[in-house]
């Protein structure tokens, strides 16, 4: 009897000590994960000022205004000091009737430019090696993995392969067998000559967006989405310009220069594929709308997960896999 009560006795002891064990290790993964959570907070505020810091010398940043004038839909007299308040921070800025306005802060515009040609030449600074403009006509593989990337006759040796190449992304990650659903999204702008400055700020108004260069040049589209047209001629260029001197007459006196039509990266669903691929897994994807927005972000998630082979959380929704 005594025997068997020490066993017994040893056997709770065992248990109790099991459980302590188990609620320790609990605990500790729920502090490593709010530490990562908290880690990857400070990590995307330090990338997002450190880009700026890094642009800041070559490229002008401007605050931006939305303008939402509801005088088609809903017409109504302005908030009192409404539109004096926008032509404060706008000067040339003619509204209209207001319905409502918002005035973003925060938020900054660069021109993409001069931004990825800044960020290639800080790459070179630290290493990187640039070609452009390269073909890439196929992929050595083994097994699953890609072993080198053939670019004009050159085979390049790889252990990770990154995708980020626009609207050319679907084509190439076809060689590799993989299907990326994108959308057709044209972007149709009128750039004018470099003109004194008119603007300091980037306008959002129904039919119109404007912003204007460091350089004097002035761009205006019909808004951030895709455009109902592909016409570049000079005829389609002079009605963005005027659908835009509506809130800012003296866009009149901006000459056009050009007309250009850009495609966005648009995956099928409208939000960003990130992320590598189960079938691939040296393959990893990046793309979304808008690039320049999310790139400085993105970038250092991109970066952590090839590096470090983790998986970021915040990038779980935006894998290839949910196409499948």
């Amino acid at each position: 009897m005594v025997k068997r009560v020490l066993s017994i006795g040893t056997l709770l002891s065992a248990i109790t000590g099991l459980l302590v064990v188990v609620l320790v290790a609990a605990f500790a993964v729920s502090a490593l994960s709010a530490y990562h959570r908290e880690k990857q907070s400070r990590m995307l505020v330090s990338v997002v000022s450190g880009a700026r810091d890094i642009m800041a010398p070559m490229i002008a940043v401007r605050a931006e205004v939305t303008l939402a004038n509801l005088v088609l839909e809903a017409p109504q007299a302005a908030v009192p000091g409404t539109v004096a308040e926008l032509r404060r921070l706008v000067p040339m800025l003619e509204p209209g009737p207001v319905a409502a306005a918002s005035f973003c802060d925060e938020e900054a515009t660069v021109d993409p430019v001069a931004a990825t040609k800044l960020l290639l030449e800080a790459a070179v600074s630290h290493g990187a090696v640039v070609r452009h403009p390269a073909t890439v006509s196929s992929f050595d593989m083994n097994g699953a993995q890609v072993r080198g990337v053939r670019v004009e006759g050159d085979t390049i040796a790889v252990d990770a392969v990154v995708l980020a190449t626009g609207v050319e992304l679907p084509p190439l990650a076809a060689m590799l067998g993989l299907t990326v659903p994108m959308q057709d999204s044209p972007g149709l702008l009128a750039h004018t000559r470099p003109h004194g400055r008119l603007l300091d700020r980037v306008i959002v108004a129904p039919g119109a967006t404007l912003k204007q260069l460091p350089n004097g040049e002035i761009v205006t589209g019909v808004d951030f989405g895709g455009s109902p047209s592909q016409d570049t001629s000079a005829a389609m260029g002079q009605r963005l310009l005027e659908g835009a001197g509506r809130f800012v007459p003296r866009l009149k006196e901006a000459t056009l220069d050009r007309v250009t039509l850009g495609w966005r990266v648009l995956p099928a669903d409208g939000q960003p594929i990130i992320g590598r691929v189960p079938s691939r897994p040296n393959v990893y994807l990046a793309a979304m709308h808008s690039g320049i927005t999310l790139s400085p972000a993105v970038g250092q998630l991109a970066a952590i997960e090839l590096l470090d082979e983790v998986q970021v959380d915040l990038l779980e929704p935006y894998r290839l896999t949910r196409f499948a």
